[in-house]
């Protein structure tokens, strides 16, 4: 397989492990509103490629047992705001 070198934004929680992430389109409102979240919601945000991506994003495995939500960051797979995709 031939790798993907296009960028994406990719998001880190404080425990190490990649959650979540938005392909580098040039859709600079909607990557904008996806970064504020990631911060929103206490991950750090770093750059990587697809193929980086692919081999890394996972749900993270420290997240709450009952919940299932991250501790550093409940809510951030929630439904968006409406009008939101």
């Amino acid at each position: 397989m031939t790798p993907n070198t296009t960028p994406c934004y990719v998001g880190e929680t404080a425990c190490g492990c990649f959650v979540a992430a938005m392909v580098q389109e040039g859709r600079l409102k909607d990557e904008a509103r996806f970064v504020a979240r990631l911060i929103r919601n206490g991950l750090k945000v770093r750059t990587e490629t697809v193929t980086w991506v692919r081999e890394n994003l996972r749900f993270c495995e420290h997240r709450q047992p009952k919940t299932g939500a991250h501790i550093a960051s409940p809510g951030l797979f929630d439904a968006p705001p409406a009008g939101v995709r």
